[in-house]
């Protein structure tokens, strides 16, 4: 498991470094890498796949340790501080996979054109690829369930905060995209088009989103009916997160208390 989660890990850095230098190069250098939601939704990514490779590597050594000290493999106290990377990767585990089936969706069924011209490399690495990494390690890799209020709410403050972020520098002074259009995308063109960017906000807030993440919690179930059909059946799949996250060290009650 340690070697599947570093190759996770290592695929997606070398994905979205691929974008990240494709982009840089296309625009002279100039970072509008940052003002795209599907980069940030690639960050995120990588950052998920990193702490999850990190707290497996931690998790199996903290193992090790207690097997040295105790034959039966049993430890006798939950006193084991939770790291901070530990509450980060909590966050992320919801914001990776529904961010990256939402900006997916989005950009193909909504932002993108034909008269732009051939579909470039680039985009289907940051519009399918990374969404693909994320399916597979979701499906066959961990054991993460997405169904408490909590998740849904770290998906939502994640979307809120780019938003957030798209209206304000469509406000700054000089500010533009690559084309030199004081906007970011022409769906959120807050400037001369009010009513068509929140109506898009709140289409993507009210149905894009909480599919993706309904598609997301029924995949996790799915894969634990699949591949763990004795949790399923004792309650331990069935979306509450009892048991299904220990992977990240969590106790089944969404507080990250078992790390082990």
């Amino acid at each position: 498991m340690v070697l599947a989660r570093d190759s996770v890990a290592c695929l997606a850095c070398a994905l979205e470094l691929y974008v990240f230098l494709h982009l840089m190069i296309r625009d002279d250098g100039i970072p509008y890498y940052f003002i795209w939601l599907t980069n940030w939704t690639g960050m995120a990514t990588v950052a998920y796949a990193v702490l999850h490779a990190w707290a497996t590597r931690c998790a199996a050594r903290l193992r090790d340790d207690v097997a040295s000290r105790d034959p039966s493999g049993f430890r006798h106290d939950d006193s084991t501080p939770i790291p901070a990377g530990v509450h980060a990767l909590w966050a992320l585990k919801c914001i990776a996979p529904v961010a990256q089936l939402f900006i997916t969706v989005v950009y193909w069924g909504v932002l993108w054109r034909p008269w732009y011209g051939p579909v470039s490399p680039h985009n289907v690495v940051a519009h399918g690829a990374l969404y693909a990494v994320t399916l597979v390690d979701f499906a066959t890799l961990n054991r993460f369930t997405l169904a408490s209020f909590a998740d849904l709410t770290n998906a939502y403050a994640f979307g809120a905060v780019y938003v957030c972020f798209n209206v304000a520098y469509t406000f700054v002074p000089g500010a533009t995209n690559h084309r030199g259009d004081e906007f970011i995308y022409p769906v959120t063109d807050w400037r001369s088009r009010t009513l068509v960017s929140v109506g898009f906000v709140v289409a993507a807030f009210a149905i894009v989103l909480p599919a993706s993440w309904h598609a997301t919690v029924r995949l996790t179930q799915l894969r634990d009916s699949r591949w763990f059909p004795s949790d399923v059946k004792d309650g331990d799949g069935d979306g509450d997160g009892d048991g299904a996250e220990r992977t990240a060290g969590d106790d089944g009650r969404g507080d990250a208390r078992s790390f082990a």
